[in-house]
């Protein structure tokens, strides 16, 4: 019996601009927006067919890359934020989105995202056996299905971040930065882009809009951490909060100067497991006499 031909995954390739890299998944959220006309009635219950048209193509998807220091430093600049050289990148006043065309080798055939831009990004990480993990929401202008392929040679993928890599989990602490116990975090950034499409079937314009950024985690509920809760559930200040990973290839660090906590009380979940405090943070810019202050600072090293 003949076996029937398929295409797995591990066949699949992805690249950025001008580079290959290895990836943990791609959600394609590509599609086509279908056109009803409800303003005429015609004596029946159901559009009739001639009646339904094809509108603007929205290009959009979700990459899910395990990062290494070589793979921040290759695709930071594509964020949206200010590159403040010397490997530091802000969340400044006038960021402005830039493109990059991403494709994608399903193995049958491939995708190529035209003039992508990052709709919004997130590390996550949590104690056991996965890596951290990097995602990326992108929308591109137009879809094709180009002919050639492109080198199997990724970069470099050595050395991804473990959560034992965190060096560093402060918070504040009545205005002292106070290492923290944490079993998990998420740091996201959502650009919130507005997004146009004038009478064009493929978009003609993206700006970033009403930036919004969070930090979570959890703390141990002890005498020791749990001023994370009751210090800052009636607090209208803000805290800082560090987080910075690690490894023998390098470092992140990610460094929120005025946080405003979203408190939560500690839930018990089982006889034998700990009592933890979940900690969100909502990053904001802060005023310090009329003079911004970025809500994150990315530091690469």
């Amino acid at each position: 019996m003949a076996l029937e031909a398929i295409t797995v995954g591990r066949e699949a390739r992805l690249k950025i601009g001008s580079s290959t890299f290895c990836f943990a998944r791609v959600v394609n959220q590509t599609t086509r927006e279908i056109v009803k006309n409800p303003d005429t009635i015609c004596g029946d219950i159901d559009f009739p067919v001639s009646r339904v048209l094809k509108g603007r193509k929205i290009v959009r998807a979700s990459l899910f890359i395990d990062p290494t220091p070589i793979i921040h430093e290759t695709l930071m600049s594509w964020m949206g934020v200010t590159d403040e050289t010397g490997g530091v990148y802000s969340l400044g006043a006038t960021d402005v989105l830039t493109e990059r065309d991403v494709v994608v080798d399903f193995g049958a055939t491939t995708h190529l995202w035209t003039n992508s831009v990052v709709h919004g990004f997130a590390w996550r990480g949590s104690k056991g056996g996965r890596p951290v993990q990097w995602q990326i929401d992108i929308e591109g202008e137009n879809e094709t299905q180009p002919g050639s392929a492109f080198a199997d040679a990724p970069l470099a993928i050595e050395r991804p971040y473990a959560f034992t890599d965190i060096a560093t989990r402060e918070f504040d602490s009545s205005g002292t930065l106070t290492a923290r116990p944490i079993d998990r975090f998420l740091i996201q950034v959502d650009n919130r882009v507005v997004s146009e499409w004038n009478s064009s079937v493929t978009r003609t314009g993206a700006k970033i809009g009403e930036r919004q950024v969070i930090i979570a985690t959890s703390v141990p509920y002890t005498s020791t951490h749990k001023d994370m809760y009751w210090d800052y559930r009636d607090s209208q200040g803000s805290i800082e909060a560090k987080i910075k990973l690690t490894n023998s290839d390098g470092s992140i660090e990610f460094f929120a100067q005025h946080a405003v906590p979203i408190t939560k009380g500690p839930d018990v979940i089982s006889k034998s497991d700990q009592i933890r405090t979940p900690v969100t943070l909502d990053l904001c810019r802060g005023d310090n006499a009329g003079t911004r202050v970025s809500p994150l600072i990315i530091t690469l090293s």
